[in-house]
This record gives structure tokens, C-alpha cells and sequence, in this order.
């Protein structure tokens, strides 16, 4: 393994941080630790950005994805992503957006089984499609241009984040659109911890590590606007969409 790449978001030379081993899982935060397979993962942070990636996966087919990752074991490391966490994140979005249920389409980009979309539906927003790669059903692209995109833990996962933010603004009502979407970004002390940090965790396929400017560069690129709530929740826009501005004026005033 070299002790240099080339960053995966501004091209600038990224240096070798950190090694874990492949079986590194977010439950580690919890106090559950899966023993050592022995394969190590290096990741790089960026001497521009800061962002932190491993290039280990970049090669990966989505077959080789769904037997090391995406397995049946996944659910023991990550025991929200079937049903808790899509419920959740769909009771969010109603709320912010249900005024407008008439109005928008959406489309929830990785968004695995369906849940989320077919709780938002449940709940009566009216135009809501899955999209997701990895599960068949869900794996064909949606038709039309979409107001709001979601995408819920899913930039982390990705081994390419210029071309799945592509992807999704190719799909998005850029005049009138918004993506809402979450990745938790590194902590202040991240230089102090480095890779033992429990978020980056190849186990559970987290292997693009974000700052707020390495998703800005990105998100720039493209034309859009990028804001974060908090360091989970964000959203990129070339301007304001109608159904989001009540968001935005809270957010100023509170």
C-alpha cells in the first residue's frame, strides 16, 4: 500500500492516516466488537479538504459489496437500518414537508428496502419512490426529475461521492429542488483519535469520511449551494425550493 492518493473530492494529495482492520464496525461505540479478520484497511485524509477514504473498495462489484458487507450479518452491526432508522427519518421529513404532500415528488436515494418511502407514503405524501442499486426491486432509475431527494446515510458509503452527488442532481428539479440528506461529519478532535474514531468503520461500509468543505467542493462543482443543520443532517440547493423556505427561516431565526 502506498503512503499517498489522490483525493477522491479536490485532486489534491491526500497522506496515509490510519490502518483498521477490515472488521471495525460502528457497534464498537456501543461495546460489541467483532474479532480481527486480519485484512487491513488504510484510509488517507486529505491535505486540502481533510477528507478521509480508503481506496480498498474502489474495484468492488455490487455482488462483491452484498457478500463482504451488505450480508446477512450486516443487521448485527448495524441493527437500525431495516426498520428503526427509515421510520424515523420518515416521521422526520413528513413533518417538515406534509404542508406540501401535493406538491413535490420524492425519491429516496439509497434507500435499501423500501421502508422509508412506503412510511412517507402511509403518512399521505403522494409522489414517493425508492431507489437503490443494491436491491433489485428498487435497483431501476426512477423516470422524471424529482423535487426532493433524500439520502440517509448513504454518502459514507459510497467509494466515488463526486459521482453519486452527480447521480442524484441528474435526477433533481434543480430550479425547484433540494436534497436532504445525512453523513455524520468528523469531530473537532478528529486528528486526536484518527481512525480509531467509531464512524469510520469498514465493517459497516463506511469508507468515505466527510469534513464540511470536502462536501462543499464537491457540491460547488455541481452548482449547488451546501448547508448543514448539525453535523448529521444537510442539504444542497441551487436556490431555496418553495417547499423548503419555512426550514431556512427557523433556521435563522432561532
Amino acid at each position: 500500500m502506498s503512503n499517498q492518493a489522490i483525493c477522491k473530492c479536490c485532486k489534491n494529495t491526500a497522506y496515509l492516516y490510519g490502518i483498521c482492520d477490515f472488521n471495525k464496525s460502528c457497534e464498537e461505540g456501543r461495546g460489541k466488537y467483532l474479532p480481527h479478520c486480519g485484512i487491513d484497511i488504510y484510509y488517507y485524509k486529505c491535505s486540502n479538504c481533510g477528507f478521509i477514504f480508503t481506496d480498498y473498495f474502489d474495484r468492488y462489484t455490487i455482488e462483491e459489496f452484498k457478500k463482504h458487507i451488505y450480508n446477512e450479518e450486516y443487521a448485527e452491526i448495524d441493527p437500525d437500518c431495516d426498520i428503526i432508522r427509515p421510520q424515523n427519518n420518515a416521521k422526520a421529513i413528513s413533518s417538515a414537508f406534509s404542508q406540501f404532500k401535493n406538491e413535490i415528488r420524492i425519491m429516496d436515494y439509497g434507500g435499501g428496502n423500501g421502508v422509508f418511502a412506503s412510511n412517507l407514503t402511509q403518512m399521505g405524501l403522494k409522489e414517493v419512490v425508492t431507489y437503490d442499486p443494491f436491491y433489485k426491486e428498487f435497483s431501476e432509475k426512477p423516470v422524471g426529475l424529482y423535487n426532493l431527494i433524500t439520502s440517509f446515510e448513504v454518502i459514507e458509503h459510497v467509494p466515488n461521492p463526486y459521482e453519486t452527488f452527480e447521480r442524484m442532481v441528474s435526477m433533481l428539479d434543480v430550479e425547484n429542488g433540494l436534497i436532504f440528506f445525512s453523513t455524520l461529519l468528523q469531530p473537532s478532535n478528529i486528528d486526536e483519535v484518527k481512525t480509531n474514531w467509531w464512524y469510520i468503520s469498514p465493517r459497516n461500509g463506511h469508507i468515505s469520511i466527510h469534513s464540511s468543505r470536502s462536501i462543499s467542493l464537491l457540491l460547488n462543482k455541481l452548482g449547488l449551494n451546501f448547508e448543514s443543520a448539525n453535523a448529521v443532517t444537510h442539504c444542497a440547493f441551487k436556490e431555496i425550493p418553495f417547499f423548503a423556505r419555512h426550514l431556512f427561516k427557523r433556521k435563522t431565526t432561532s
